[in-house]
């Protein structure tokens, strides 16, 4: 290797090999003298990855969704009114599978990450990055602990909705219990994961530990769907006094996320 190929190898070289390599040929003082850059190493990647995809991507995504929404939805407009029906519905299924391609890689991108968060950074880690959210959104919860049970479902079903999800919906004396079949984010990502194992790159789709429920402590929740008892249970007592509404989560594929929403908001 000539000098000029030496450098170019040292620069092309990743610090984790070059600290490998140093332990390896028993060089602990070289070994030694790179952790700082070591520690350094992936920092400057992570902040240019978290910067194209919060200033630049997700943007650019949503002011183009936008306006292609916007656009179909005239040209659906114009079908029906012309007579079209068999293309006015070929344009409403596509605007949805549209949204549906874009909903899912945004709903597997946060729960790679929120498994990637958990495994390697712990459950408690986890729960700081929800709390964030939440000290974000705070003044919505606070706002929905004084409404009415009506005014909670409406609220739920249109969110529902909006994951295109199926839900059923059971009203009794006092409560009301939505059925989601699957419910649309956390329950159809799970179809997507057949083997309930793994999502992308071996990151764990379910929690390591038993996870605090309304319903009693569970083992083996999904990771994605820990973020709505949070959320709505554990954040919404802490704050109100009670949750907004409690969440029995879905153990496996084919089950249902049942939500229930009670008058007295004694869960």
């Amino acid at each position: 290797m000539t000098p000029e190929q030496d450098q170019y190898h040292e620069i092309t070289t990743r610090f984790a090999d070059q600290v490998v390599e140093a332990l390896e040929q028993g060089d602990k003082e070289k070994a030694l003298s790179l952790i700082p850059a070591l520690t350094r190493e992936d920092r400057n990647m992570e902040r240019l990855l978290a910067q194209v995809i919060s200033q630049f991507l997700v943007p650019f995504l949503e002011e183009r969704f936008i306006a292609d929404q916007k656009k179909t939805g005239e040209e659906i407009r114009q079908a029906i009114a012309s007579g079209e029906t068999e293309k006015a519905i070929e344009l409403t299924r596509a605007k949805t599978e549209r949204w549906l391609r874009l909903h899912d890689t945004y709903i597997d991108f946060m729960g790679d990450t929120f498994g990637w968060i958990n495994d390697n950074l712990g459950q408690q880690a986890l729960f700081d990055m929800y709390r964030r959210w939440g000290d974000g959104t705070k003044d919505w919860f606070v706002k929905r602990s004084t409404v009415p049970r009506q005014e909670i479902m409406e609220l739920g079903a249109i969110m529902w909705r909006e994951h295109i999800g199926k839900t059923r919906v059971e009203v009794q004396d006092g409560r009301s219990l939505f059925y989601l079949e699957p419910c649309g984010s956390g329950g159809r990502r799970l179809e997507r994961i057949r083997d309930e194992q793994a999502g992308r790159e071996g990151i764990p789709v379910r929690m390591k530990e038993p996870f605090p429920l309304t319903v009693g402590e569970r083992k083996d929740v999904p990771t994605y769907c820990t973020h709505c008892p949070y959320l709505f249970e554990v954040l919404s007592r802490e704050w109100t006094g009670a949750p907004v509404w409690v969440v029995n989560p879905p153990q496996k594929v084919g089950d249902p996320c049942i939500i229930e929403v009670r008058d007295d908001k004694k869960y």
